[in-house]
């Protein structure tokens, strides 16, 4: 070996989707989530075969940062796998006190030599036709997901991301594993002298390595993710830069030292009349969590829930100004007794429980013109909070000049934090899991009533999901091989939709009318429904038939306006 040895920092991918410790997911910093890849492709090439990481590594990524405070870091190396591409860039986007890891290039390189052990793996009976997946479905994969990095999130997620030296066409997976993870070290240090560079790869690819390949160096060597080793020289023994208990005492300790434990978060309803879910909203109410209400129709609030309503009650119409009002008037009332502040609507079901972020968060749609299009459902800290609060007679009438795209509350809230807050940053989270149709001009997203194995799946990291019929429940409902949708409009003779046994079959909606039209049988037993505007149901049509919340089903059959039972 040459002398001009690299140095190797080496650390696991962060949890993905399937390991869950001690039943709770953790806080994803980046959060890059599953709208990078079009429906066809995950379909196609199922996603539970590759997974994600979980959307709950904050606490991980600031345990890096810190143990590689101090070290110059060149360049990052990172198996093709989603949830090693997604620590990656977690680690080089990570700030604190307005500081980054010291890395030269922040180019994420994917060699597949540092790849996990290739099995076959089945996908789940409800989802699409089972296949295998061997090393060409990861390179499709990993290249796909680099055509679709969504450059418009480079504010946030600057770094590039590109496959190194044509790896994978050069490699032989049927040689031994150990073999190829430590011939793939061997061959990074003869190309790269001297440099530092850190690898983030897969625990059973270093389990094997440091118990197989040298076993007198690397015997007792436990590989936790958020611990990272040094190696000096491949013929040494790794050095343990940090020590992290991977169980509940880290939690614990974390929190401890942030006192989030007494922490408390506001549970802000912006309604119409009574929350659809009482019974649920009344499990999450507790000394740390805690309630405010503002109603359209303050009377139509149950008794119970009066206590929650807010002295600063105004009226409100939909995509108008007032809703913005009406938000901030929940933000004021709350301030003093909460530090963390969640808003949600009254159609909403509560399906995790809301946690506390040194960011705020928000599900970004759009940036134009210096306007910042989000949801309209966010997490906002304490230093945020104040900050709408502060400004909001200096943005009163800021909006109602510009030509906006979409609701005033949708354009409002991160559009001020970004002009009054230098370099501002927030958690790229979606809190409130909402569906919308693609390519399809509607006032609504879907109407969620039954929840597939693919609508848990979907929702998973996030905190609440509307919109939902009053029967909704949290509960995932298995399929039958069909799905009837049908067209329910002003001319639609829904009786012959009763005549079609609902209970024994599997159904759900578009429509063009008010849901008030429609009759409650057919309501109750549905999947989904979709209201759109009458002219686009063609459109329709095709994006529900690309869309993968009807994955679970293996065939769908449309009903056209002017349904008859034959």
């Amino acid at each position: 070996m040459s002398s001009e040895n690299t140095t190797f920092f080496i650390t696991r991918h962060f949890d993905k989707i399937t390991t869950i410790k001690n039943g709770q997911h953790s806080k994803c910093f980046t959060n890059i989530e599953i709208d990078l890849f079009n429906n066809k492709f995950i379909k196609d090439k199922n996603i539970y075969l590759n997974p994600f990481i979980c959307d709950n590594t904050y606490d991980r990524v600031e345990q890096i940062y810190e143990t590689l405070d101090g070290y110059k870091i060149d360049m990052i190396f990172c198996s093709p796998f989603l949830r090693c591409i997604q620590t990656a860039l977690d680690i080089v986007n990570f700030t604190k006190n307005n500081k980054y890891i010291n890395i030269i290039d922040k180019t994420i390189y994917i060699d597949f030599g540092l790849s996990a052990i290739f099995k076959e793996f089945k996908l789940p009976s409800t989802m699409t036709q089972p296949k295998n997946i061997f090393i060409n479905d990861i390179y499709n994969f990993s290249t796909h997901f680099i055509d679709n990095y969504d450059n418009k999130r480079k504010k946030y997620l600057f770094t590039k991301i590109e496959l190194f030296d044509d790896t994978f066409k050069k490699l032989n997976f049927s040689e031994n594993f150990s073999e190829r993870f430590y011939n793939t070290f061997v061959r990074l240090q003869n190309i790269f002298k001297n440099k530092h560079i850190l690898i983030i790869t897969h625990g059973a690819s270093l389990t094997h390595w440091f118990g197989g390949k040298i076993e007198t160096l690397y015997k007792n060597i436990e590989f936790k993710y958020s611990y990272i080793y040094k190696i000096n020289n491949l013929l040494s023994k790794p050095f343990l830069l940090n020590n992290i208990d991977n169980n509940d005492s880290f939690n614990i300790k974390y929190f401890k030292n942030n006192s989030k434990h007494n922490m408390k978060i506001a549970l802000l309803l912006l309604t119409i009349e009574n929350p659809y879910f009482t019974d649920n909203l009344k499990n999450f109410i507790n000394d740390n969590v805690k309630l405010y209400i503002h109603a359209k129709f303050p009377d139509k609030i149950d008794p119970f829930f009066k206590k929650y309503l807010i002295k600063n009650q105004i009226d409100t119409k939909w995509g108008d100004m007032s809703l913005v009002n009406a938000s901030i008037n929940l933000l004021e009332e709350s301030f003093y007794d909460c530090d963390y502040f969640y808003l949600f609507s009254g159609d909403t079901y509560i399906i995790n429980q809301p946690e506390i972020f040194d960011l705020s968060c928000f599900d970004l749609m759009k940036e134009y013109n210096g306007i910042y299009k989000t949801s309209q459902w966010w997490g906002l800290n304490k230093k945020d909070a104040k900050t709408i609060i502060d400004t909001r007679n200096k943005y009163k009438n800021y909006f109602t000049d510009i030509k906006l795209n979409g609701a005033y509350d949708e354009n409002y809230f991160l559009t001020v934090l970004n002009k009054e807050i230098n370099d501002y940053k927030y958690n790229l989270k979606r809190v409130m899991y909402v569906k919308w149709l693609d390519n399809v001009i509607t006032k609504h997203p879907i109407i969620f009533n039954k929840p597939t194995e693919c609508d848990i799946y979907l929702s998973r990291n996030s905190f609440f999901i509307r919109k939902c019929l009053k029967t909704f429940e949290n509960k995932k409902v298995s399929t039958k091989e069909k799905l009837h949708i049908f067209y329910i409009g002003s001319e639609t003779n829904q009786k012959e939709i009763l005549k079609m046994n609902l209970i024994n079959i599997d159904y759900a909606f578009i429509t063009s009318i008010e849901i008030d039209n429609i009759e409650k049988t057919i309501l109750n037993n549905t999947f989904y429904i979709f209201p759109i505007i009458w002219k686009f149901y063609e459109d329709t049509k095709k994006s529900l038939q690309k869309d993968i919340i009807l994955s679970s089903w293996d065939k769908v059959i449309f009903y056209p306006e002017k349904f008859k039972k034959i």
